[in-house]
């Protein structure tokens, strides 16, 4: 019940101080037990429940979407570039809970072999439709106190994340080295060396990669990693590769169902700065592919600045790459985060000749 009434408040917290007519923390958090479902038919709050169902609906669409969703009227005005008349379904399913899903370690069983050993934990799993290893669990079971989680069956991780995994996975010659350039805490490297693929896991964080090894560790698997500078030239003794993913720091505009808080982040400078981050990167990280190799970009963003825009920038710097085809996952169509993937060949030996 916690956590509901904290996700509202975070979602919200914009319009209860409007509807409410103050900020302070006590009465916004008991206006946010009130819609989080605590006594919302009670006599007492039921106008503040009709006054939140019913806000904004005497301002324009945008205006009116903002304000129900807890976000800048600018950014619901990009979101409608890309989604058109499905922003506000895009915006209800980015208000829900994001379900728990886990991706089964093919190194140590299937994902049938994983139900079944969860079921006898009481755990309830159904097949992903989107994720070939995925499963989705039925409420928030507690997996750290599960012997599947600590014998390294298994790892947290959103359908749409394990279906770029997988993109990399069918794209790139089995036991072939993939570098994956921005790894974090490195979902996507377990998932690929899971999947048969030799990973080298760079990052500018350190303790992003310690974290990386610790559940490498847990899986039972070896994953190479390094730590790089932030700018700058790339060591010259790091390896070329047939596959470098680029899964890039974003606004997060596609994860806000999982992160709300991402929401206060977006804003138009920050889009910015994160478009000329991304390119910069994307740059940088497609002197490590070789001839013929691919580059994927991937972001958990919706926003076309991010995604399909950056992608034009790199290709206008980058002539020799062409790109082949891009992926575009929703949580209103598909259940996943949002996320974006695009991949892009290096068809001859000066692709990596600026223009």
């Amino acid at each position: 019940m916690v956590q509901d009434v904290v996700f509202v408040l975070v979602r919200h917290a914009g319009a209860l101080a409007l509807l409410v007519g103050t900020d302070d923390p006590d009465t916004l958090w008991t206006a946010a037990l009130v819609l989080a479902g605590l006594d919302r038919d009670e006599p007492p709050f039921t106008d503040l429940v009709h006054r939140f169902d019913t806000r904004g609906d005497d301002l324009p669409a945008d205006e009116r979407l903002a304000l129900r969703h807890g976000l800048p009227a600018s950014v619901v005005a990009r979101l409608r570039a890309v989604l058109g008349p499905d922003l506000e379904a895009f915006l209800v399913a980015s208000d829900a809970r994001a379900p728990v899903s886990v991706r089964a370690n093919r190194r140590r069983c299937t994902r049938e072999e994983l139900a079944r050993r969860l079921a006898r934990d009481g755990i309830t799993a159904t097949l992903s439709a989107i994720a070939p290893d995925g499963l989705v669990l039925q409420g928030r079971p507690h997996l750290p106190s599960t012997s599947a989680y600590r014998d390294g069956w298994l790892e947290v991780m959103d359908e749409g994340s394990q279906r770029i995994a997988s993109l990399v996975i069918d794209t790139s010659p089995p036991g072939s080295l993939v570098i994956d350039a921005c790894a974090g805490a490195g979902g996507k490297s377990l998932a690929l060396t899971s999947g048969g693929r030799n990973v080298l896991a760079l990052d500018v964080r350190a303790p992003a990669l310690r974290e990386l090894e610790r559940r490498a560790s847990r899986a039972g698997e070896t994953i190479a990693v390094r730590r790089i500078d932030r700018e700058g030239p790339l060591p010259s003794d790091l390896p070329h590769a047939p596959m470098v993913l680029v899964d890039a720091p974003c606004s997060g505009s596609g994860v806000l169902r999982r992160n709300p808080a991402q929401r206060f982040a977006l804003e138009d400078a920050a889009i910015a700065a994160h478009h000329s981050r991304q390119v910069s990167i994307l740059s940088r990280m497609s002197t490590l592919v070789i001839p013929t190799g691919r580059l994927v970009y991937a972001t958990c963003s919706v926003l076309r600045e991010e995604n399909e825009d950056v992608v034009t920038a790199f290709l206008a710097r980058h002539p020799n790459f062409r790109q082949e085809s891009d992926l575009r996952l929703w949580p209103h169509l598909h259940g996943t985060d949002g996320y974006y993937a695009a991949i892009l060949a290096m068809p001859r030996a000066d692709a990596n000749r600026m223009s």
